[in-house]
């Protein structure tokens, strides 16, 4: 786990690929996650990739919140 966006650099290092191939596949993972709703998306920050919570997610669990909604 990190607190900060990780390069695409240190992405190619770790996952042992050529570093022009890792902006290419995480755009293609990103679009993937925003497309199927996923609750946290992928996106460019600070020169790097990192993930959020998705803002449907966030409209929804505050909500939550302040309904006093419970799941289960």
């Amino acid at each position: 786990m990190v607190d900060e966006p990780v390069s695409e650099l240190v992405l190619a290092q770790v996952l042992e690929q050529p570093a022009e191939r890792i902006g290419p596949m995480l755009d293609e993972i990103a679009a993937g996650y925003t497309a199927a709703g996923h609750g946290f998306e992928l996106r460019r920050a600070a020169g790097g990739w990192r993930l959020y919570t998705g803002r449907n997610t966030l409209r929804t669990s505050s909500g939550s919140c302040w309904t006093g909604s419970r799941s289960g």
